[in-house]
């Protein structure tokens, strides 16, 4: 599974990590877990909206944005302290690649809630019509 997400965070669009980062980063098993955790956080955010939230008065463009800002400065934060505090215990010191793997990371955020978004609200009463 590192393999996958190692390919989603380095590929040619994206790829602008020095190799010694990415490989560190490979070689602690993190990408596996960046991916993981934006999947469940994601998921966890829209389901929290369109089912929690479910009500009349959240049925607004805020609350979603609210939520969606929620989950991508999470994933931001986590991937940031949890790469830079691991690396750093491991004996290595990365300046720009910490907040550029984060940055990815909270765009790779954002755009998964609208994609499950646009699914998950058909499952939804009241908020249904939001953000679409």
């Amino acid at each position: 599974m590192n393999d996958l997400f190692a390919a989603v965070y380095e590929n040619d669009f994206i790829g602008f990590f020095s190799s010694g980062f990415s490989e560190e980063i490979y070689n602690q098993f993190l990408y596996q877990k960046y991916g993981l955790t934006l999947i469940i956080s994601v998921l966890l955010g829209v389901l929290v909206y369109y089912k929690l939230m479910d009500k009349p008065r959240f049925a607004r463009l805020l609350y979603w944005l609210i939520v969606l800002l929620v989950t991508v400065v999470f994933n931001f934060v986590f991937l940031f302290t949890d790469a830079r505090s691991t690396l750093k215990v491991a004996g290595f010191t990365f300046d720009q690649e910490y907040l550029s793997l984060a940055i990815v990371n909270a765009l790779y955020a954002a755009v998964l809630f609208c994609l499950l978004s646009v699914i998950v609200k058909f499952f939804s009463i009241n908020t249904s019509k939001i953000p679409f």
